[in-house]
């Protein structure tokens, strides 16, 4: 039986293995941090079907930047991202509360620009809101009584701040517009 003799100079390692090595070391590396890049964020499914409706719903809302189905989809991808960072006051909704809220959306953009006060298929308000419309109810979802988990514990903020010399929202409203 005749051998084969190796190239002079050369090892049974074959050195294109080396190359591979730096390569494995971080794949390794990653995969061993990996338990820890959790977030624990809570709530990210029914954020992101909440703001992915309230997306659709805002399009024709006066002062609202969303006047096409490009922006639709812009802010669709926004908040798909957005909402890995779950819900605030680690809200997590179960299916019939995210419903409601859908619903309550649905039924605000059916009164898109009408007073709440005469349009028939207005959504049920909480006691303290201030929305006029269905588009501010849109862009308050905190203000509907199908959307109440979206306000914090104990209430505080509510749909947001007023203007002034800083501007201040609760957790669960929006910062006030911090006029001069």
């Amino acid at each position: 039986m005749l051998r084969r003799s190796r190239p002079r100079g050369t090892s049974l390692f074959d050195h294109r293995c080396l190359l591979a090595l730096p390569g494995l070391a971080l794949l390794a590396t990653v995969a061993a941090m990996m338990p820890n890049c959790s977030n624990d964020a809570t709530g990210v499914d029914a954020c992101r079907r909440i703001e992915e409706r309230r997306c659709e719903a805002v399009m024709g809302c006066p002062n609202v930047t969303i006047v096409d189905e490009g922006d639709v989809v812009a802010c669709k991808l926004f908040y798909r991202d957005q909402c890995l960072f779950g819900m605030a006051d680690s809200a997590d909704p179960n299916e019939i509360e995210i419903n409601a809220c859908l619903s309550a959306i649905d039924k605000a953009r059916s009164c898109a620009l009408e007073d709440l006060s005469s349009c028939s298929g207005a959504p049920d308000l909480l006691s303290d809101a201030t929305v006029k419309n269905g588009c501010d109810a849109i862009l308050h979802p905190e203000a509907m009584s199908g959307c109440k988990f979206l306000q914090p514990p104990g209430n505080a903020g509510g749909s947001g701040g007023t203007g002034g010399t800083t501007a201040s929202g609760g957790s669960g409203g929006s910062g006030g517009s911090g006029g001069s």
